[in-house]
């Protein structure tokens, strides 16, 4: 599968590269690239991010095979509100934050039989301060099965401008949630 994947990368990469030289020989497009990776002084980001360190390499992959080790995969529980309301008015249950805390309860409860298949829950903000009923933080209860608990990062679907209602996410978070995004002690991720 690897290489078909590359091939796939690398054919991709070649029909842009000729469409490219084509709108660049038509005059349609200003010359950029020369499709081999080298870049005018122009295309250079005005400002480079620090490097993760070794350390932080290794960690970040050391996570990501933990999620994706064999036959692992990862269980999206990022449900909105709004989605949460949806599936409890499909089964007459009010929408309330009580309702969807025991339904996250009873689904993250389960992994105890599927914890060999899943290596990671995604979860929906709300999720990381709510806990089981003996007061276990759902983070926790989780991680102690062996499981990485993770956030969604997207504030959810909203129309896209200048479109015949086209959606697109939107990423930024709101300040109030962005400390618990960093990996720092404080983080109910960590």
């Amino acid at each position: 599968e690897g290489g078909r994947e590359g091939g796939d990368v690398a054919a991709t990469f070649a029909i842009l590269c000729r469409g490219q030289r084509r709108a660049e020989r038509e005059g349609q497009r200003e010359s950029s690239s020369n499709c081999s990776g080298e870049r005018n002084q122009s295309d250079k980001m005005p400002h480079q991010y620090p490097a993760f360190t070794t350390e932080q390499k290794k960690e970040l992959s050391d996570i990501a095979q933990r999620i994706v080790a064999k036959g692992k995969g990862i269980l999206a529980a990022d449900e909105s509100t709004g989605s949460m309301g949806k599936r409890m008015a499909s089964i007459g249950v009010d929408n309330t934050e009580e309702n969807r805390r025991f339904y996250r309860q009873i689904l993250f409860q389960a992994t105890e039989t599927v914890k060999e298949n899943v290596g990671g829950i995604i979860f929906f903000h709300e999720t990381l301060y709510q806990k089981t009923d003996d007061g276990t933080s759902f983070v926790k209860f989780i991680k102690d099965k062996g499981i990485v608990a993770g956030i969604k990062v997207d504030l959810g679907v909203v129309p896209l401008p200048g479109t015949n209602g086209e959606t697109t996410t939107q990423g930024d978070t709101p300040p109030s949630i962005s400390p618990s995004l960093s990996l720092s002690p404080r983080s109910p991720l960590s």
